[in-house]
């Protein structure tokens, strides 16, 4: 049995279930405090940080902790008019039930924003993921909400969402444009912007991924996307 938690062991494990301690690793893991209603715990080994899900403990970041707080300390409603502006737009459920919206948004400020994911959730924004945005926007900054020219239909966002694995880790849906030219995009996607292409300017090509095909167009470049934190 190691000592200590994975961090303490410098092992690049960023969760790990409950059951562990006590077979795997000989850790002291508490409960440190409760924010909202999540529950963080510390390793009193090295000082590693922890959130619980169901019985998995997953190393919370700075950031992390940093949203958790103003997840439950600001007001995130959405209101009447912004709630307008996103049935305006259309939402696609992420596999975890959380709510997208891609969108163009107007901050308070007057900076405009033409690649903002939307998320409404009951949940607050925890874990590595969200450490993956450069900026996160707090729904209580955002003056306006329209649609981007570069976001996708709700009717490609869906289709995209319930695509099949054909390849390890590659879901395709085939788009077009008006002039037949045919787009690939790989699983659940807001936005498009690549080669002067718009995903204002795509539909469904209605046809299976044929990889034999070399005549498609793949994104190669990923999008600079800010995240838009709304509570449900």
């Amino acid at each position: 049995m190691k000592k200590g938690c994975p961090a303490c062991n410098k092992e690049k494990i960023f969760a790990f279930s409950e059951e562990l301690i006590g077979t795997r690793y000989k850790a002291n893991v508490e409960k440190v405090e409760t924010i909202g209603t999540t529950d963080l715990y510390k390793c009193s080994g090295c000082n590693t940080d922890y959130f619980k899900e169901k019985n998995m403990y997953n190393k919370l970041t700075k950031n992390s902790k940093e949203l958790l707080v103003e997840f439950y300390n600001r007001h995130l409603v959405l209101n009447e008019k912004l709630r307008k502006q996103i049935d305006q737009i259309g939402i696609t459920d992420d596999w975890n039930s959380d709510k997208l919206i891609p969108a163009k948004i107007e901050l308070n400020n007057g900076m405009i924003h033409d690649f903002a994911r939307i998320r409404i959730s009951k949940n607050p924004p925890m874990g590595y993921y969200f450490d993956l945005f450069e900026t996160v926007i707090y729904i209580d900054e955002v003056k306006s909400i329209n649609q981007s020219e570069f976001s996708l239909s709700k009717e490609v966002r869906d289709k995209s969402k319930n695509a099949e694995e054909l390849r390890m880790s590659f879901y395709p849906t085939v788009l077009q444009t008006a002039d037949k030219r045919k787009i690939v995009i790989n699983s659940l996607t807001l936005f498009f912007d690549f080669q002067n292409i718009k995903g204002s300017e795509l539909s469904l090509a209605n046809e299976f991924w044929d990889f034999k095909n070399d005549k498609y167009i793949y994104a190669t470049e990923t999008l600079k996307e800010i995240l838009v934190i709304v509570k449900e």
